[in-house]
């Protein structure tokens, strides 16, 4: 059997971060560059001790003297004691000799930084040196956990892999478009000359974009590279006039192009942002187009079987009896496009038993994009000043060596991780809104026309008309299709694994079975009437946010710079109800900051504009009335007053609302401040604090360990250490194992931050929303701005407290830890007190019985020969 080494391979990966650990620049500033030589030999060393390294020193001293007046005093009070009294004194130790050897050996000089401390006569301890190298040892392992752990954030994200989507309503409109173009195609456009595809590829406004291009398969078709501007592929599907419908795929400009001065390495974050997104949307963009080929060959397989089957044969097989037999789902294709059958009722089945092959294909090529997207970080290559192709190093390799290179980076990578967490789902996100726009088949302008075929005959059926076969097939007889897959999606008549490019996936077949009895993907609030009014209000409302961004597309201090705005209630990618825990709160707070501070400048604006006018108004009018007072003096009163009466009223009027929008406005922009500058500056200023809370710790290890000498040189206990020994070796354990859980906790308050809003929208708006319905125009107005106003508070408080998981972890982990370990796992203070007193209580028992023993001798000897006395004497008488 294979011996799995994994656990030791990943001790040796650890092992290899203990030369330069990313903590040991700090820690050099702090006690001079021999700490660079702990564990390298072959660094070199400038300044080898710094001021407080030789405060620290000469603390061993101290420790040296504190040890022998210690000894001094136990051992002058044990002479005092008598013999008796200072074995009990001791505790027994016969370890006390080994004990004060290894005191000793512990204040014992180094030559560590020896040469620069000779001339103030003090030097490092053994156990200084010792500490030292468990702090760098520490710093090494939480440097390989970092990386274990970021890297693996990268890879799977905290969300994983985007949920499974009800793909049913678009994958259904991709086979009726393609259909409908191979339909048009055997019909109309072969008998043309023309040939299956038409498309246009480049970009916008060029003349090569409106050069149309066609192909015989869709494997002909690829995406196209224009370099570092935005390009479109569209897929016109129906012939050159789109009879059909169009496939758009959007891809953006390629950053990184040839000749860029900045080939090897970007200098900021925006570019590497904006690297990350071109890569995203390109893969995700690669795996649609082949996720369409499928499609085509259902087309070709549906003309085949249904090419000499009448629309009303077809629509009469729905009904109960056919040809005799009762029509009902059977399995004919699970799991594949159609195969060759012969039956109409097989055709059907097998239509059927592919529409639902086809939904969960897409629905699963989709969900991997997220994952594909984020190989990219490995598979990138870059361009040489030449132009000849290189192997580069990858995105994630440049961030971790030049940003993220130790946990001491923690604080800046949590605003990374912000960017590229939201570009992978973005990535997703965009395929998820990927559809077709379809033509009007019901119009058989251009898909009947000019034809001797026998598919061109107007008819109807059950009163239902078609312009010809070919509508009638696309309509009529798609729609039963689909009827038909619905029935086998119930009776749950589908595969159990779906086979995609990258790999299998297991299929749940009950949530499939779900989606098909819910209907083709559509979804429904369930509000009343007015309140529905109010929820599409506040979607144009923060559309308008997005509009009154006055930044355009440079974007935030945490985010992805480029992101697509979510809707906050609608459709299933809509932030409000995301149970996914992959929206980051300070993402969405951040965003929701900016479209406050952007509307509080606009309605800053509105309300200066409108106070302008009101009073050019009434100075006009004033100046106005003026005039008809000099001119109509009789008269003039009550047409000046006529004049100025109306400004007036505006004038105090607004004054009243002016106030109140000023009140809003400078809400609005500290809310802003708070959301858009203060949250991001949580982690920088935490995590900062998390860090000098560290070499805090440090410093007082290294002040406290010379002591450890004193603690075990005391003759105290039985054991070969004295009890308050352990309480040294939990402060040593615990500042190795302090830095790899602030790692852990660190973490843990991202997943915490995600998980949280997900929560949070769960409870928050299942108690409230559902509460709507009916509320009158009042009530449903108060209680919707109660409900938003209340949700960003909760989440803002969330959010700090998210960050707080890095030290809480620490504490609780640590605190439990030190309690075992303190008088657990090596004994326990109180416990080796209590052995210690019941046996000096059970030596003094023996003693007071062995003197009552020697007192009692004499007298019951005397006792026992006095009667043989008075006998000795009496029978003498």
């Amino acid at each position: 059997m294979e011996e799995n080494t994994g656990l030791l391979d990943g001790l040796n990966n650890a092992i290899n971060y203990l030369a330069e650990p990313s903590i040991i620049h700090w820690l050099s500033l702090w006690y001079g560059d021999w700490v660079l030589g702990v564990f390298n030999d072959s660094v070199a060393i400038n300044y080898p001790v710094s001021a407080l390294m030789i405060t620290l020193a000469s603390l061993n001293i101290v420790a040296l003297a504190a040890l022998l007046i210690v000894l001094a005093f136990t051992g002058g009070k044990s002479l005092l004691a008598g013999l008796v009294t200072a074995d009990i004194a001791s505790g027994n130790s016969k370890f006390l000799p080994l004990r004060l050897l290894i005191a000793f050996s512990l204040l014992m000089p180094t030559s560590a930084g020896i040469e620069a401390m000779k001339d103030y006569n003090v030097s490092i301890s053994n156990v200084q040196l010792n500490t030292m190298r468990v702090i760098v040892g520490g710093g090494a392992i939480a440097d390989w956990l970092w990386m274990q752990s970021t890297r693996a954030l990268f890879q799977f994200n905290i969300g994983g892999a985007s949920p499974i989507r009800n793909t049913i309503e678009r994958s259904n409109s991709f086979a009726r478009a393609f259909t409908c173009n191979y339909l048009y195609h055997k019909t109309i456009g072969a008998s043309n000359g023309e040939q299956l595809f038409y498309y246009l590829s480049g970009r916008e406004n060029v003349p090569s974009f409106d050069s149309l291009q066609g192909a015989d398969s869709l494997s002909d078709i690829t995406l196209p590279n224009e370099g570092a501007l935005p390009s479109f592929l569209r897929i016109r599907l129906g012939g050159p006039n789109e009879s059909c419908g169009t496939l758009t795929f959007q891809l953006q400009g390629d950053p990184k192009v040839e000749g860029d001065q900045k080939a090897n390495m970007f200098s900021g974050t925006n570019d590497l942002v904006a690297e990350m997104q071109y890569l995203m949307r390109r893969e995700a963009n690669t795996v649609l187009l082949s996720t369409m080929q499928p499609y085509a060959e259902f087309a070709q397989r549906y003309y085949d079987a249904f090419s000499t089957v009448s629309v009303k044969t077809l629509y009469e097989s729905k009904k109960v009896e056919v040809a005799g037999e009762p029509f009902a789902p059977e399995a004919v294709n699970v799991g594949s496009l159609q195969s060759s059958v012969s039956t109409i009722k097989d055709k059907v089945n097998a239509s059927g038993d592919a529409l639902i092959y086809l939904t969960q294909q897409l629905a699963y090529n989709q969900q991997s994009i997220s994952q594909r997207s984020l190989s990219v970080f490995g598979e990138h290559f870059g361009t040489s000043e030449n132009g000849g192709k290189v192997p580069e190093t990858s995105i994630s390799d440049r961030i971790f060596n030049s940003y993220l290179s130790g946990y001491i980076s923690a604080g800046a990578f949590w605003s990374f991780y912000q960017d590229f967490s939201a570009l992978a789902y973005d990535a997703e996100r965009y395929a998820n809104g990927f559809s077709v726009t379809l033509s009007n088949m019901n119009d058989g302008g251009e898909l009947c026309k000019g034809s001797l075929f026998s598919w061109f005959s107007s008819s109807s059926v059950d009163g239902i008309e078609f312009a010809c076969e070919t509508t009638g097939h696309l309509t009529i007889g798609f729609d039963w299709v689909i009827e038909v897959s619905k029935q086998k999606a119930a009776m749950k008549q589908m595969a159990n694994t779906i086979s995609t490019p990258d790999r299998d996936y297991e299929v749940d077949v009950a949530l499939w079975s779900g989606f098909y009895s819910i209907g083709q993907g559509e979804t429904s609030t369930g509000l009343g009437v007015w309140s529905s009014i109010v929820v599409w209000l506040i979607e144009m409302v923060w559309k308008g946010m997005e509009w009154a961004n006055l930044n355009g597309s440079s974007g935030s201090l945490i985010g992805s710079h480029e992101q697509d705005r979510l809707s906050l209630l609608s459709g299933d990618d809509n932030l409000l109800f995301n149970l996914t825990g992959q929206n980051s709160p300070y993402i969405f707070l951040t965003q929701v900051g900016e479209g406050m501070r952007d509307i509080s400048f606009l309605m800053h604006l509105i309300n200066g504009s409108i106070q302008a006018y009101v009073d050019t108004g009434l100075s006009v009018a004033k100046n106005t009335s003026n005039s008809v007072t000099q001119t109509v003096p009789f008269v003039s009163a009550p047409i000046a007053f006529a004049i100025e009466l109306p400004f007036q009223m505006m004038r105090n009027i607004w004054g009243w609302f002016g106030q109140g929008l000023k009140t809003l406005v400078s809400v609005l922009s500290t809310t802003s401040l708070i959301l858009v500058y203060g949250l991001p500056s949580i982690p920088v200023i935490g995590w900062t604090m998390v860090l000098a809370g560290l070499f805090f710790t440090f410093f007082a290890a290294m002040a406290a360990v010379p002591f450890a000498a004193v603690l075990l040189g005391i003759p105290k206990g039985e054991g070969l250490f004295a009890p308050d020994t352990e309480r040294v070796l939990s402060l040593v354990y615990g500042i190795f194992i302090r830095q790899p859980l602030t790692v852990v906790g660190f973490i843990g308050s991202m997943y915490m931050g995600y998980t949280s809003m997900s929560l949070f929208n769960l409870i928050w708006f299942t108690t409230f929303f559902s509460k709507l319905d009916g509320l009158g125009l009042l009530d449903s107005t108060l209680a919707i701005i109660f409900i938003f106003l209340g949700y960003g508070v909760g989440l803002f408080f969330i959010a700090l407290y998210s960050f707080r998981i890095t030290t809480m972890t620490v504490d609780t982990v640590g605190l439990w830890f030190s309690s075992v370990l303190v008088g657990g796992a090596f004994g326990n203070n109180e416990n080796e007190i209590q052995s210690s007193t019941q046996a000096i209580q059970n030596l003094s028992s023996k003693l007071d019985e062995f003197a009552s023993a020697k007192e009692q001798s004499p007298s019951g000897s005397q006792s026992n020969s006095n009667p043989n006395g008075r006998l000795q004497s009496g029978m003498n008488a």
